[in-house]
């Protein structure tokens, strides 16, 4: 287990790159668990057509480092 102070934390902004009319999420971040980096993606279920659907809906992946990261120059 990872001795980081942020260990087992998540964090979710506002996703400025979202497309209207498009399944983007509303929310991105990231986080740690157990040591591992994990990607997050969030939407608030807005349209309450059935009372049983949860308000927010959460997806996490692998945490994938960005190729424009891994650049040289």
């Amino acid at each position: 287990m990872s001795d980081n102070k942020y260990d087992n934390t998540l964090s979710l902004w506002k996703n400025a790159k979202r497309r209207e009319g498009k399944q983007d999420p509303q929310y991105t971040g990231s986080g740690m668990i157990e040591g591992k980096k994990w990607s997050i993606s969030g939407w608030i279920n807005t349209s309450k057509k059935n009372e049983k659907a949860p308000d927010i809906s959460i997806k996490v992946n692998p945490f994938k480092e960005s190729t424009k990261d891994k650049m040289p120059f």
